[in-house]
């Protein structure tokens, strides 16, 4: 466990002191600091969280008294002016996208390296991109042709990692979407680039990384029966599924 930090009592409201630190997100950079509780560094910089696990991780433990959950430095205020937190539960964003490039590993989905990303400025809405629903970012996962998207070059699989220079690393895709639907134009939006063409399934059009297959059980039912199917001499395949791609956002919320 991450060695508790000097405490002191909260001398005013929670809900005040959330406000507070909500705000200091966005004009106070500087005054906070943590420790991670994975790789154990202390004095982590604001900017080196995921700054949603932060926000949640302050809300959420205010509450709590024991030192081993949270530590919030408040007399620190008054001489340093920071904010120091600690707990179990928060971890730095190198942490974070590293288990989540793990993750994606063991799916077969991988990125180049930071260095060789993608910046594509918008300048009008919509952006003509939507993004795969429930993952572990920002992954493109439908491109509008004729929209600023497509002209930029946008291609599936293209991965979000910062807004306007804001790193969104370790986010989660919904984070993220509401970002881009907020930030004034013209915005810069940079992309990771996958490794390999993505494609899409050809029953359900789920995007797919090279050399994976469609997971969906829909998909991998018909997949069953067509084989079926040819062995006994049948069709060679049914109807494509109805009702689309339902696991896309629709590219009109950008």
């Amino acid at each position: 466990d991450v060695p508790p930090l000097k405490s002191a009592k909260l001398r005013q409201p929670l809900s005040k002191l959330a406000l507070s630190l909500r705000a200091s997100f966005e004009h106070q950079m500087a005054t906070l600091r943590g420790s991670c509780a994975e790789c154990k560094r202390d004095d982590i910089e604001e900017f080196e969280f995921v700054r949603s696990h932060l926000q949640s991780f302050i809300e959420g433990h205010t509450s709590r008294r024991g030192r081993e959950l949270f530590t919030d430095a408040r007399n620190e205020m008054a001489t340093q002016k920071q904010v120091l937190v600690a707990g179990v539960g928060l971890r730095c964003r190198n942490c974070v996208v590293l288990e989540r490039d793990k993750y994606e590993a063991l799916r077969g989905r991988r990125w180049f390296a930071e260095q060789q990303t993608s910046a594509v400025v918008f300048e009008r809405r919509p952006f003509g991109m939507s993004r795969i629903a429930g993952e572990t970012a920002y992954i493109v996962g439908q491109v509008e042709s004729n929209l600023p998207a497509a002209m930029g070059g946008v291609q599936l699989g293209w991965r979000v990692n910062a807004v306007n220079g804001e790193d969104v690393r370790g986010e989660q895709e919904a984070v993220v979407k509401a970002l881009l639907k907020q930030v004034a134009l013209p915005v810069t939006v940079n992309f990771d680039i996958p490794i390999g063409v993505w494609t899409s399934c050809a029953s359900c059009a789920y995007p797919l990384a090279p050399g994976c297959t469609c997971s969906r059980p829909e998909c991998m039912e018909r997949d069953f029966d067509d084989d079926r199917n040819r062995e006994q001499g049948g069709i060679e395949s049914k109807d494509e599924a109805e009702g689309g791609a339902e696991f896309v956002d629709s590219w009109e919320d950008l």
